[in-house]
């Protein structure tokens, strides 16, 4: 699932200090295996400082500003306006761009392999929420309206309108071969199958609780739980009557919830408000939730899968922040220049990657 959202990890306001200013270490970091960590009732912990890494490179697909990376390719966008957002296709990529004239509005735009850019629509309303389907050509993008959210499902290489559907109180989690998943209800979640090709839409059951995310491709659904909605339930989207595991913040507020890209990981975050204190990435195992690795420093910004063992991640400390990839297995190397700003909130704000999501067409 895709928001509007300049960054999707929203650290806390509260400056933090790196506890000991020592580069990466772990556990057995070298011998350590997913069974081997998943056994462990304390988990193998690497504590790092961006600005004391080694550097290597990445093959993350992101964009920094108004110039887009792909492992070894790198475009300059010729767009206008900032870049809000970038999705891959099928044959090239589409970025997201902000627009003055409506202030809440953005403009669309097709990027070819060779960096070409294609001006495609404008919404002029806020957009709530993007998915491509899994084809690589079309996207489904849900968009505010006066009482509810309305739903168009768009080419994105012809430019075409393929259907515009008012969806009431419904809501767009996911985009599968054709078809767009929807969810209604907040206490209680209907969920169903819409086709916009013929207009048909059919539900497949429902299930306690509000959905409010959905991966029918890696199995996985997140319903909320807790009073004031403040947790995720994580099950199979297949069995959503069984909870995997429940995540809620504890001291801090969660950010999210990333999946590996086979499904069997997941990165999970917390802002610690109070006293200064390393911020956390913490690597679980889908099938149960229990933390197999967890990554410390001063302050965390994005977050992303590079593949199935490896993060890459926005990291600052000491005022300076930038991008580093993590294995699994607890090595670290800084992958990106560093971005000097008076603190760590601000230079991560000026590193600014927008991490695309690589489990499309892999």
């Amino acid at each position: 699932m895709a928001f509007r959202t300049r960054r999707r990890l929203v650290c806390a306001a509260v400056a933090a200090t790196l506890v000991g200013t020592v580069p990466a270490t772990s556990a057995n970091a070298d011998t350590a295996d997913e069974g081997d960590e998943g056994r462990s009732n304390n988990p193998p912990t690497t504590t790092f400082d961006p600005t004391k890494l080694a550097t290597g490179k990445t093959q993350a697909p992101y964009v920094d500003r108004k110039m887009l990376h792909d492992g070894n390719k790198k475009l300059k966008l010729n767009v206008p306006h900032d870049v809000w957002n970038a999705y891959r296709l099928r044959n090239g990529y589409l970025i997201e761009t902000d627009d003055p004239k409506t202030g809440w509005g953005v403009i669309y735009y097709r990027v070819t392999p060779k960096g070409q850019v294609t001006k495609l629509r404008r919404f002029p309303k806020g957009v709530w929420s993007l998915h491509v389907d899994t084809g690589g050509r079309k996207v489904a993008i849900e968009t505010e309206t006066a009482d509810s959210s309305a739903l168009t499902v768009l080419n994105a290489f012809t430019n075409k309108i393929i259907r515009r559907k008012n969806l009431g109180k419904h809501d767009a989690l996911d985009y599968v071969n054709g078809r767009v998943l929807l969810t209604r209800g907040d206490n209680r979640s209907t969920l169903a199958w819409y086709r916009p090709g013929t207009n048909k839409t059919r539900k497949i059951g429902s299930v306690a609780g509000w959905a409010r995310f959905a991966d029918p491709g890696i199995n996985v659904i997140g319903l909320s739980a807790g009073q004031g909605h403040s947790c995720f339930d994580v099950r199979r989207f297949k069995a959503p009557r069984k909870r995997l595991w429940r995540l809620c913040g504890g001291k801090g507020i969660q950010n999210g919830i990333w999946f590996s890209p086979d499904g069997k990981r997941a990165m999970t975050t917390e802002s610690i408000h109070g006293r200064p204190k390393p911020e956390t990435v913490y690597v679980r195992r889908v099938s149960d939730g229990k933390v197999i690795r967890e990554f410390k420093a001063a302050r965390f910004g994005s977050l992303a899968w590079e593949n199935n063992r490896t993060i890459v991640v926005e990291a600052a400390a000491h005022s300076q922040a930038a991008r580093v990839r993590c294995t699994v297995g607890g090595k670290c190397k800084r992958v990106s220049r560093l971005v000097k700003a008076p603190d760590e909130f601000r230079a991560l704000d000026k590193l600014d990657s927008l991490f695309m999501n690589i489990r499309l067409l892999t």
